[in-house]
């Protein structure tokens, strides 16, 4: 491989998105709770079940508006062979597509999900250091990265982390660390201040763990 995802996500991704998109889900993260919480159609069951709806519906409209700001295709998709399932936005940059998900903790893994495990079909060979093998399935990506959010620990209405995660072809587990998208902005406003390129780097590394969230949206 040469050259880390990280460093392929600095040269495709449109500079100022990863940061506008770490600043509007701070503000979803707290919309959201506030929302359902001060509602008072809601007692605590119904408010916890609509929490997570809630902050997804924000989410997928963020994903969709901020990528129409920066240049990023936008699809929405739903998983094939899955009748009247839920749209899910999907975004096309570059050598990559993503979709979104929330997870239940810092070191979380997605819940199964039909469209993650179809899209993760196209990271085949990335855990042996062929980025680009074949023509991607089902886009013509050729890397399938799921955005990933959860609040912080003991407060549902903070954000607590963002990252950018690459799955197995089996869709249960990450080929490497997740990427945090603020490193991501950092470098990004750093090589633009500097007019510098991303520098080349060695193979990412397996990373083992399975803790599988169970969260909604």
């Amino acid at each position: 491989m040469a050259k880390r995802l990280f460093d392929l996500l600095v040269a495709d991704l449109p500079h100022g998105f990863a940061r506008a998109l770490i600043q509007r889900m701070q503000h979803i993260y707290a919309e959201a709770h506030e929302s359902v919480t001060h509602d008072a159609r809601f007692g605590k069951e119904e408010a916890r079940y609509m929490h997570g709806h809630t902050r997804w519906a924000l989410t997928q409209f963020a994903l969709r508006e901020l990528a129409a700001a920066h240049g990023v295709r936008v699809e929405m998709r739903r998983a094939e062979g899955v009748a009247g399932g839920f749209e899910h936005v999907m975004l096309i940059v570059g050598r990559f597509c993503f979709t979104h998900c929330h997870l239940q903790s810092l070191n979380g893994f997605p819940k199964e999900s039909r469209h993650r495990e179809q899209y993760a079909a196209i990271n085949e060979h990335v855990a042996q250091g062929e980025l680009f093998p074949r023509p991607s399935i089902p886009t013509e990506a050729d890397l399938y990265g799921i955005i990933c959010h959860c609040e912080s620990v003991g407060d549902r209405a903070t954000l607590g982390t963002l990252v950018i995660g690459f799955p197995n072809e089996q869709c249960d587990d990450w080929i490497d660390e997740p990427i945090s998208l603020v490193d991501l902005a950092d470098v990004q406003d750093r090589l633009q201040q500097q007019g510098g390129d991303p520098p080349g780097a060695a193979m990412p590394k397996w990373k083992k763990r399975k803790d599988h969230g169970q969260n909604e949206g």
